[in-house]
Parts: C-alpha cells; structure tokens; sequence
C-alpha cells in the first residue's frame, strides 16, 4: 500500500466552499485508520489534475467491446487484455513501460491492514462506541462484545451472513457472530463477562444457559 495517493477533487471525498477545500470526516477518517494521505490535486493545474484523468482513458478502450461482453468472465478477459497492452506500452513522459516502474515501485509498498478493517469500507459496516451492556447494533439487533472493549470505538461488517466486530482503533478482530433475526444475541464467553461480579462464580454456568436459551426464544 502506498504511503500517498493523488486524487481529483471529487464530491465524494471533498467539499468546496468559498475556495476552502476541505476532506469529508468519513475520508479523514480513512487516512487514519489506513495510514495514508490522500492529496489533492490543485485546482486548475492540469500538471497534476492530468495524472488523475490520463487513467480514465482506460474506461474508453472498453469501448470497441460494447455489447459483446456477455458474462463476468468475458469483462475480466477484455480487462486483462487492455491491462497487458498499456503495461507493455512506453510512456511519453518516462520513456519506460510502467510494469517496469511497477516493478521497482512495489518493493516499496507496506502491507495492507488487517482484512476487516479494509472490509470495513467496503462492506455494509458500522461504527459505535460499546455500552456498558457490551450490546452493539446492527440492522436493527444487539451483537456483544467482550467486556473489556466498553466505552471503545468498533466496526461492525456484514459479510457473508456473519457479524465481523473489530477493535476501531487497531484492526484486531474481537467478535464474530451469525446474522441472526433475534433482538439480543450474546456470545456465551461474553455474556459470562456480564454476569461476572453479579453472581456467584458457582452459579454463572446455569444461569448463563438458561438466560441464553430464554433469549434464543425471544
């Protein structure tokens, strides 16, 4: 993953206002949680404005297969064709093909972070700071937490017919569940925590099971 990235000053990730630029919370929030910089071009300077819309060009080679595209496999062929000409293809302005930049250029790229977190954005994912009933929400239903993540950020995704629950602030996965139509729904471990100091330790495991089996009725 690159350390900056160049973008156009879309209205998806910028407001203009009275010649003020300024980057939407969801987009600063991005940065952080990536450990990027998003830079954007400067308004009327086609110097740098040019590098971002020269890449659009490539939308325009899908042209001549207009209409013959008949299924995901085919797209991915016409894509991968264009790919290899335009990687073999010398540049004006380096005088190299760019797979031989990308080559030199990729050694240079960090890891990207933890799965979830990238999930997270691209997925149907949510953002909240747990209760002290480690209960947090999604579609409309609770999903617990571990204890110790109270009063903390976490980021709640939807995929494949699981809850992923991960920790905002490092990446760490800290709860899975099945997406599930019940209003609460407790993990065992979690709902131990819960009871931890409100109960006997003698009598948690009972109470823990009978307490769950009443909620999977609900």
């Amino acid at each position: 993953m690159p350390r900056e990235v160049l973008t156009d000053n879309m209205a998806a990730i910028v407001t203009v206002s009275g010649g003020a630029r300024r980057k939407h919370p969801r987009i600063l929030q991005f940065e952080r949680d990536f450990g990027l910089r998003i830079r954007l071009c400067r308004a009327r300077s086609p110097e740098t404005k040019g590098k971002v819309e020269s890449s659009n060009r490539f939308v325009s080679w899908l042209l001549p297969y207009q209409g013959t595209l008949k299924d995901t496999q085919a797209i991915v062929a016409a894509l991968s064709k264009i790919e290899a000409e335009s990687d073999r293809s010398v540049s004006e302005e380096t005088g190299v093909p760019p797979i031989a930049l990308f080559r030199e250029e990729k050694e240079r790229l960090r890891e990207l972070p933890p799965q979830r977190l990238i999930e997270s954005y691209s997925s149907e994912s949510y953002r909240e700071r747990v209760p002290p009933t480690m209960l947090v929400r999604v579609r409309g239903n609770l999903y617990s937490v571990p204890r110790a993540l109270i009063g903390r950020d976490v980021v709640s995704t939807v995929a494949g017919g699981y809850v992923y629950i991960s920790d905002a602030r490092t990446g760490e996965a800290v709860a899975q569940h099945r997406l599930s139509d019940r209003r609460v729904n407790y993990l065992e471990e979690h709902y131990k925590e819960a009871l931890r100091g409100l109960v006997d330790d003698g009598d948690i495991d009972e109470m823990c099971r009978k307490n769950l089996e009443r909620m999977a009725g609900l």
